[in-house]
């Protein structure tokens, strides 16, 4: 099963994983992308970087 996308709007975000016997799979696939917090105030002094993209295939047995 696919859950769709899910947004955080703080810097944290809590994954819970269930499986049961009826999935054989060797456990799941989380991709993410962060993007750099700049207050407003201070987009006139800091350059804004651009977004990073992280990908991993993590497996849980």
């Amino acid at each position: 099963d696919n859950p769709g996308l899910h947004v955080s709007r703080s810097n944290q975000v809590l994954v819970k994983f269930k499986s049961d016997a009826n999935n054989q799979g060797p456990g799941f696939l989380l991709n993410f992308k962060s993007t750099p917090f700049l207050p407003d105030t201070s987009l006139n002094f800091i350059q804004n970087h651009p977004e990073t993209e992280n990908s991993a295939n993590i497996v849980y047995l």
